[in-house]
Protein backbone atom coordinates (compact mmCIF):
# COMPACT_ATOMS: atom_id res chain seq x y z
CA UNK A 1 0.00 0.00 0.00
CA UNK A 2 1.01 3.61 -0.55
CA UNK A 3 0.47 6.17 2.47
CA UNK A 4 0.03 9.75 2.35
CA UNK A 5 3.51 10.59 2.70
CA UNK A 6 4.26 8.30 -0.39
CA UNK A 7 5.84 5.20 1.15
CA UNK A 8 5.39 1.36 0.39
CA UNK A 9 4.73 -0.62 2.79
CA UNK A 10 3.32 -4.27 3.46
CA UNK A 11 0.68 -5.28 5.47
CA UNK A 12 -1.34 -8.56 6.10
CA UNK A 13 -4.73 -7.83 5.99
CA UNK A 14 -7.40 -11.30 7.14
CA UNK A 15 -11.03 -10.05 6.24
CA UNK A 16 -12.94 -7.89 3.88
CA UNK A 17 -13.62 -4.80 6.71
CA UNK A 18 -9.50 -4.97 6.79
CA UNK A 19 -9.03 -5.00 3.01
CA UNK A 20 -11.98 -2.07 3.12
CA UNK A 21 -10.56 -0.05 5.96
CA UNK A 22 -6.98 -0.18 3.91
CA UNK A 23 -9.08 0.98 0.94
CA UNK A 24 -10.23 4.16 2.64
CA UNK A 25 -6.94 4.87 4.38
CA UNK A 26 -4.60 4.57 2.14
CA UNK A 27 -3.53 6.82 -1.04
CA UNK A 28 -2.63 3.53 -3.41
CA UNK A 29 -3.49 -0.04 -2.40
CA UNK A 30 -2.10 -3.51 -4.49
CA UNK A 31 -3.51 -6.43 -2.46
CA UNK A 32 -1.28 -9.48 -3.53
CA UNK A 33 -2.43 -13.48 -3.26
CA UNK A 34 -0.33 -16.02 -3.38
CA UNK A 35 -2.12 -19.12 -3.48
CA UNK A 36 -5.26 -18.04 -2.18
CA UNK A 37 -7.66 -20.65 -0.25
CA UNK A 38 -11.19 -20.41 -0.49
CA UNK A 39 -11.84 -18.20 1.96
CA UNK A 40 -9.01 -15.93 0.79
CA UNK A 41 -10.60 -16.24 -2.77
CA UNK A 42 -14.26 -15.22 -1.19
CA UNK A 43 -12.93 -12.17 0.72
CA UNK A 44 -11.57 -11.10 -2.79
CA UNK A 45 -14.95 -11.86 -4.40
CA UNK A 46 -16.95 -9.73 -2.07
CA UNK A 47 -14.26 -6.52 -2.19
CA UNK A 48 -15.07 -6.88 -5.79
CA UNK A 49 -18.43 -7.39 -6.05
CA UNK A 50 -18.43 -10.63 -7.85
CA UNK A 51 -18.79 -14.12 -6.14
CA UNK A 52 -18.55 -15.78 -9.62
CA UNK A 53 -14.89 -14.85 -10.28
CA UNK A 54 -13.67 -17.54 -7.66
CA UNK A 55 -14.72 -20.41 -10.41
CA UNK A 56 -12.50 -18.32 -13.12
CA UNK A 57 -9.36 -18.46 -11.25
CA UNK A 58 -10.40 -21.87 -9.48
CA UNK A 59 -9.97 -23.16 -12.97
CA UNK A 60 -6.98 -21.35 -13.89
CA UNK A 61 -8.95 -19.98 -17.12
CA UNK A 62 -6.77 -17.85 -19.31
CA UNK A 63 -8.96 -15.10 -21.40
CA UNK A 64 -7.78 -12.80 -23.93
CA UNK A 65 -9.93 -10.17 -23.97
CA UNK A 66 -10.10 -8.09 -20.48
CA UNK A 67 -13.39 -8.46 -18.39
CA UNK A 68 -15.15 -5.70 -16.65
CA UNK A 69 -16.15 -6.81 -13.39
CA UNK A 70 -18.14 -4.10 -11.23
CA UNK A 71 -15.66 -1.21 -11.31
CA UNK A 72 -12.49 -3.15 -11.67
CA UNK A 73 -10.83 -4.47 -15.27
CA UNK A 74 -9.87 -7.82 -15.15
CA UNK A 75 -7.10 -9.32 -16.88
CA UNK A 76 -5.14 -13.19 -17.20
CA UNK A 77 -1.66 -12.86 -17.67
CA UNK A 78 -0.12 -16.16 -18.53
CA UNK A 79 3.19 -17.06 -16.82
CA UNK A 80 4.37 -20.03 -19.13
CA UNK A 81 7.40 -21.90 -17.77
CA UNK A 82 9.54 -24.78 -19.63
CA UNK A 83 11.22 -27.11 -16.94
CA UNK A 84 10.69 -30.46 -18.02
CA UNK A 85 6.91 -29.89 -19.78
CA UNK A 86 5.04 -26.11 -20.98
CA UNK A 87 3.29 -25.02 -18.21
CA UNK A 88 0.82 -21.68 -17.80
CA UNK A 89 0.57 -19.97 -14.20
CA UNK A 90 -1.86 -17.40 -14.96
CA UNK A 91 -1.80 -13.93 -13.27
CA UNK A 92 -5.67 -12.53 -12.32
CA UNK A 93 -4.95 -8.69 -12.03
CA UNK A 94 -7.59 -6.77 -10.92
CA UNK A 95 -7.49 -3.12 -11.73
CA UNK A 96 -8.83 0.18 -11.44
CA UNK A 97 -7.42 3.50 -10.47
CA UNK A 98 -6.38 3.20 -6.68
CA UNK A 99 -6.51 -0.75 -6.62
CA UNK A 100 -4.03 -3.15 -7.99
CA UNK A 101 -5.25 -7.03 -7.18
CA UNK A 102 -2.91 -9.78 -8.11
CA UNK A 103 -3.94 -13.24 -7.35
CA UNK A 104 -1.53 -15.68 -8.14
CA UNK A 105 0.70 -19.11 -8.23
CA UNK A 106 4.27 -19.13 -6.29
CA UNK A 107 5.45 -19.66 -9.43
CA UNK A 108 4.95 -15.68 -10.11
CA UNK A 109 7.10 -14.76 -7.09
CA UNK A 110 10.43 -13.43 -9.05
CA UNK A 111 7.88 -11.28 -11.52
CA UNK A 112 5.50 -10.28 -8.65
CA UNK A 113 8.88 -8.88 -6.36
CA UNK A 114 10.73 -7.75 -9.84
CA UNK A 115 8.02 -5.66 -10.20
CA UNK A 116 7.68 -4.18 -6.99
CA UNK A 117 11.13 -3.70 -6.83
CA UNK A 118 10.90 -1.29 -10.11
CA UNK A 119 7.53 0.25 -8.39
CA UNK A 120 10.28 1.15 -5.27
CA UNK A 121 12.42 2.50 -7.77
CA UNK A 122 10.06 5.02 -9.03
CA UNK A 123 7.69 5.38 -6.67
CA UNK A 124 7.97 9.08 -6.51
CA UNK A 125 8.00 9.71 -10.09
CA UNK A 126 5.06 7.47 -10.28
CA UNK A 127 2.95 9.31 -7.38
CA UNK A 128 3.77 12.32 -9.02
CA UNK A 129 1.44 11.58 -11.85
CA UNK A 130 -1.08 9.23 -10.23
CA UNK A 131 -0.92 6.73 -11.72
CA UNK A 132 0.16 3.58 -9.74
CA UNK A 133 -1.99 1.16 -11.13
CA UNK A 134 -1.47 1.52 -14.43
CA UNK A 135 2.49 1.34 -14.26
CA UNK A 136 2.19 -1.50 -12.03
CA UNK A 137 0.06 -3.36 -14.62
CA UNK A 138 2.80 -2.40 -17.24
CA UNK A 139 5.95 -3.83 -15.44
CA UNK A 140 4.18 -7.16 -14.78
CA UNK A 141 3.32 -7.34 -18.45
CA UNK A 142 7.03 -6.18 -19.01
CA UNK A 143 8.04 -9.06 -16.20
CA UNK A 144 5.96 -11.71 -17.68
CA UNK A 145 7.34 -10.95 -21.38
CA UNK A 146 11.23 -11.53 -19.67
CA UNK A 147 9.96 -14.84 -17.91
CA UNK A 148 7.76 -16.19 -21.27
CA UNK A 149 11.10 -14.97 -23.37
CA UNK A 150 13.14 -17.32 -21.18
CA UNK A 151 10.87 -20.34 -21.55
CA UNK A 152 10.67 -19.65 -25.38
CA UNK A 153 14.48 -20.01 -25.65
CA UNK A 154 14.65 -22.79 -23.22
CA UNK A 155 11.92 -24.10 -25.50
CA UNK A 156 14.19 -23.17 -29.05
CA UNK A 157 17.29 -24.86 -27.54
CA UNK A 158 15.31 -28.43 -27.04
CA UNK A 159 14.11 -29.06 -30.52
Amino acid sequence: MLTESNKLQARDAHSLIELQRLDKKVNWLWIDCMEPDDKELEIIAEFVKDTEITKVIGKRQIFSPYRKVNDHILISIPLVAFREKLETHPIYVFAKKKIVITVRSRHSSKVIDHTLDTLRDCILKVCEHGNASSFTVNRLFHEVSNENLEAVMALRDTY
